[in-house]
């Protein structure tokens, strides 16, 4: 099939600004043999970038710019565990930073760990120390995980305490005044009789 373009789609080009278009249109209708330009008596290809950068340059440059330099190269995400290796060169370092799942952040709670964002809702919700946490005792107090400990074992009303009677029954704090002026079997109490 012998296509020709009509020169009116590369002005339609220009006037919509669609620079690529334009390159694209021009190298078709050049038969993408490239621009040659004498240099030193040599005639020099000129060819443009694979990846679609709008260089057009010798074959020596172009080699190093398509493997090493060009924004639009294939590259891989670097993030361990990681496996996405479409990414274009200019966008590499936000995807790695900002939104790779497998990048590593802070704990958003404060604790100072960091690991793979994939694994940070685990640790938020069920190992951070920093977490809030209910008191297991059932007093309905809510606090960081690293608090609770002492929080259960020193100061919830729901904790159970020796009788001060020494009645070996379990009592509730709260409950201790209560047990020892009415339940407490050891308690003093006064003879109803006499």
């Amino acid at each position: 099939m012998d296509y020709h373009l009509n020169p009116s789609a590369i002005s339609w080009a220009k006037e919509s600004n669609y620079v690529e278009t334009i390159s694209v249109l021009l190298q078709f209708k050049q038969g993408n043999q490239g621009i040659v330009l004498k240099e030193r008596g040599a005639a020099v290809e000129q060819v443009p970038c694979c990846w679609g950068c709008g260089l057009i340059t010798d074959r020596r440059t172009l080699v190093q710019h398509e493997s090493t330099d060009c924004p639009r190269r294939a590259v891989k995400c670097r993030n361990e565990g990681c496996f996405i290796d479409g990414l274009q060169a200019w966008e590499q370092e936000r995807h790695e930073l900002e939104l790779c799942p497998q990048r590593v952040v802070d704990c958003p709670l404060g604790c100072g760990a960091r690991m793979r964002r994939t694994l940070m809702t685990n640790h938020t919700d069920n190992e951070c120390v920093e977490r809030m946490v209910d008191c297991a005792l059932g007093c309905e107090r809510t606090m960081r995980f690293k608090h609770r400990a002492k929080h259960e074992i020193r100061d919830c009303p729901h904790r159970l305490v020796p009788c001060k009677h020494m009645c070996h029954l379990p009592v509730r704090a709260r409950d201790l005044g209560a047990h020892a002026r009415l339940e407490c079997p050891n308690r003093s109490v006064r003879c109803r009789v006499g």
